[in-house]
């Protein structure tokens, strides 16, 4: 694998998907980051099997290939490159990252052992307004105070029905005590 990249939108997708690299990982390959190289477009990727991390963006891809780099220094070589040209390549059970003068080996993990992620399907995309959605991430927040039973309790997640036919969105689930079952609030 090779391509050559500049340094400030590398840095950034390595920075994001460095975000979900297992701190403690149960297999080894979790503490790395997933770099999939096809034509000019470079992937990464990476996981704790709770959450994935993955950034798409354009490179001058020069032989494809697929390797999993320890994720932690990964993040930290990339982020302090100075800004220009970066050049990446993978060979031998390394991967060299060179900016000018500057040159990174690092080693890699076997990438056969990395997991399958599932890509989310796009069977019911939609477009919604920014004030929809804001109006209905509201409406979700006043929803979960009131459903939450105890101080100690986070919410972690909420379904938003999307309603094509009026375009707007609304709480979903039926989860909250407090709405009827078309996700608005009892008494609005």
């Amino acid at each position: 694998m090779k391509f050559t990249t500049e340094r400030d939108n590398f840095a950034d997708a390595v920075a994001w998907v460095s975000r979900t690299v297992s701190t403690r990982p149960t297999l080894p390959v979790l503490g790395g980051t997933l770099v999939e190289l096809e034509g000019n477009r470079l992937r990464l990727a990476s996981t704790d099997l709770e959450h994935t991390g993955e950034a798409v963006i354009e490179v001058r891809g020069e032989a494809d290939g697929r390797v999993v780099i320890p994720g932690r220094i990964f993040g930290d070589v990339a982020r302090n490159l100075p800004t220009g040209l970066v050049e990446v390549e993978a060979a031998d059970g390394g991967v060299e990252v060179r900016r000018g003068q500057i040159t990174h080996e690092l080693r890699l993990l076997d990438a056969e052992d990395f997991p399958t992620l599932t890509q989310p399907s796009l069977e019911h995309v939609g477009t919604l307004s920014g004030e929809a959605l804001a109006d209905a991430a509201g409406q979700v927040g006043q929803h979960r105070q009131v459903g939450i039973a105890a101080p100690a309790q986070v919410a972690t997640e909420a379904m938003l029905l999307l309603d094509e036919q009026h375009g707007r969105a609304r709480p979903g689930g039926g989860g909250c005590r407090n709405c009827d079952g078309n996700g608005d609030r009892r008494g609005d």
